[in-house]
């Protein structure tokens, strides 16, 4: 009987090689999953900020078209209107052109590419726009909305993905 023929303290050792396997293992899926959980919170507050910049954007966007729709109302009235629009807009169109190149340096330009079209209309729409007819005051509007519209649903695919976990999330978290 080769059972009776080894050593006793063979049965430790071979105790001790499955209980490192088995904290090895464990110690392998708990990696995986802060690294996952790590992954998920940035992913998280990349919603966040996204959601905050796009709708700063827009509101600013809608400012600036307001105020240029009221000049336009007011143009026949005595009013130096470059130099208001110097006053208004200084800081305004700073701001609209920091949040654009922000917005769209945290964009994927495959993923995300009809928002970044979007975006583009809109920024090459205030660049010409110069106290146009109220037709194009409408047309910003609709496509500041589509851009909304657009912007919901990618942050609703997101926070799927967010709730879902990563891929290798899922795969360690069911295998196990």
């Amino acid at each position: 009987m080769i059972l009776n023929e080894l050593p006793p303290t063979i049965y430790i050792g071979f105790g001790a090689i499955i209980a490192a396997a088995i904290t090895a293992i464990v110690s392998f899926i708990n990696l995986i999953t802060s690294k996952d959980q790590n992954i998920s919170n940035h992913r998280q507050k990349w919603i966040d900020n996204i959601r905050e910049d796009i709708s700063k954007f827009i509101g600013l966007v809608a400012h600036k078209t307001s105020v240029l729709h009221w000049l336009k109302l007011e143009e026949n009235k005595e009013l130096n209107k470059k130099e208001l629009k110097t006053k208004l807009f200084s800081e305004v169109d700073s701001d609209i052109a920091s949040l654009y190149n922000r917005i769209l340096l945290q964009l994927n330009p495959t993923e995300n590419k009809d928002i970044i079209d979007k975006f583009t209309e809109i920024e090459s729409f205030l660049r010409g726009y110069d106290s146009s007819p109220k037709e194009d005051v409408n047309r910003l509007g609709t496509l500041t909305s589509d851009l909304r519209d657009s912007t919901q649903i990618m942050l609703k695919s997101e926070w799927k993905r967010v709730k879902k976990g990563e891929p290798t999330y899922r795969v360690t978290h069911f295998s196990f």
